[in-house]
């Protein structure tokens, strides 16, 4: 029997779900750290680094533009995840709905770039925080990024001391 559900009900559930599934995990943690925000930021590192060490490249422009193209990028392959996934119709229709507003926020923030470098990287960073989330909601869900401990409760040197042990003592000499 198939029951039906409330689109809308489900996605928001879904992605509930899928924002708290990795939080236990340290494997989830570490990839985003060193590889969505460390590595994947990697174009936005090299310009940030004449601003903090001196040098004579150091060039605001450049620094909102490499801010723009991770954020697409991180997120656009988010949703594509999503979209080209085996997941429910909303799951897939959310994909596609943030992506489009991905590629709209970027272009609008190329387009009308404020003229207030504040607000320009405020805003840009929004698109940055938001593209994170937008991959911890794709990501959370792969088993490569689960810690998946393997814990043996019945090793040689260990085990519940409440069990009765296998075997007997038939012929046993002390």
């Amino acid at each position: 029997m198939q029951v039906r559900v409330n689109g809308f009900v489900w996605l928001f559930d879904e992605l509930k779900a899928r924002f708290k599934g990795p939080i236990g995990h340290t494997a989830a943690w570490g990839f985003l750290l060193f590889g969505a925000f460390g590595l994947g930021g990697a174009g936005i590192w090299y310009e940030v680094w004449p601003f903090i060490f001196g040098g004579s490249r150091a060039s605001v422009a450049n620094v909102h533009t490499a801010m723009l193209t991770y954020f697409l990028a991180l997120a656009g392959s988010a949703a594509l995840q999503l979209i080209f996934a085996d997941v429910e119709k909303p799951l897939r229709v959310f994909g596609v709905t943030a992506a489009f507003l991905f590629v709209g926020l970027a272009v609008w923030l190329d387009a009308v770039k404020p003229e207030d470098d504040a607000q320009a990287f405020i805003l840009a960073t929004v698109g940055s925080v938001l593209a994170l989330v937008m991959w911890w909601l794709t990501a959370g869900q792969d088993d490569g990024l689960k810690d998946n401990i393997k814990i043996t409760p019945d090793a040689a040197v260990g085990g519940d001391p409440k069990q009765q042990p296998q075997g007997d003592l038939t012929g046993f000499k002390s």
